[in-house]
């Protein structure tokens, strides 16, 4: 994997639509995976290995206007619902409803994301019981912070 957290250019810039990332989370170094819940259902968690063939934590992105971005696996994507992380299932980027939508932000080779359909809620980790949210916080909580590897490229870049 191409790890950007080095980078010194513009790691947003390197993310275009087909990238296929993984998200490790600066404070608790876990990534961003999907997994089954005790109930059945999917949810993501932060809990993943850094690792080329671990498919369960490797994420695709859909670039939109400006830093917006909708997050998937396979047709499952990355949504804030009432406030609350959830996974929800669409059959392409296009259809997947508005709270799947996210502002990514860098700072200092790290980057956030930010729900558009709940304002300041942003992909957070909680250090203590390591808990995959969509938090309310501070715009700079370093919990809240993710380096990006990229696992693949789309085919046309």
């Amino acid at each position: 994997a191409e790890y950007m957290g080095h980078s010194s250019g513009d790691i947003l810039a390197a993310i275009q639509t087909g990238t296929t990332i993984q998200l490790q989370n600066v404070v608790t170094q876990g990534c961003v995976e999907i997994v089954v819940a005790p109930a059945g259902h999917l949810v993501a968690d932060c809990r993943g290995p850094l690792d080329m063939g671990a498919q369960h934590a490797h994420w695709t992105i859909h670039r939109e206007m400006g830093n917006l971005c909708r997050i998937y696996n396979r047709n499952n994507y990355l949504a804030v619902n009432a406030g609350e992380l959830v996974i929800i299932q669409a059959d392409h980027p296009n259809v997947a409803p508005p709270c799947t939508r996210f502002r990514m932000q860098q700072a200092s080779g790290q980057v956030s994301f930010e729900s558009l359909a709940f304002h300041s809620h942003y992909l957070h980790v909680d250090k203590h019981n390591q808990s995959f949210t969509a938090k309310q916080v501070a715009t700079f909580n370093k919990e809240s912070f993710f380096w990006i590897y990229i696992v693949a490229r789309p085919v046309n870049s």
